[in-house]
């Protein structure tokens, strides 16, 4: 796995990012694919030009890893039935 510094920002490859974010490579692909997701989470991501690997800024791999807000319910859960 490899670690690459583009203007001072340091970019992680695509199979590292999938392992922190605990998806699979493939789901992460697809989500550089889609313009809609790349847009809304402001993901960048550069690709090798000699071996065509795909590296994604850690910034990037941050926001991805917090893009669900933990909500807690409004009304409190009681267990079991009365």
């Amino acid at each position: 796995m490899k670690q690459i510094i583009i203007e001072g920002e340091p970019y992680v490859s695509l199979p590292m990012a999938a392992r922190e974010l605990q998806i699979a490579r493939m789901t992460l692909l697809r989500w550089l694919k889609n313009k809609d997701i790349r847009e809304k989470f402001g993901i960048k991501a550069v690709k090798d030009p000699l071996n065509g690997h795909i590296f994604i800024s850690q910034g990037s791999v941050t926001k991805l890893a917090n893009r669900y807000e933990l909500v807690s319910p409004p009304v409190p859960v009681e267990q079991g039935m009365k």
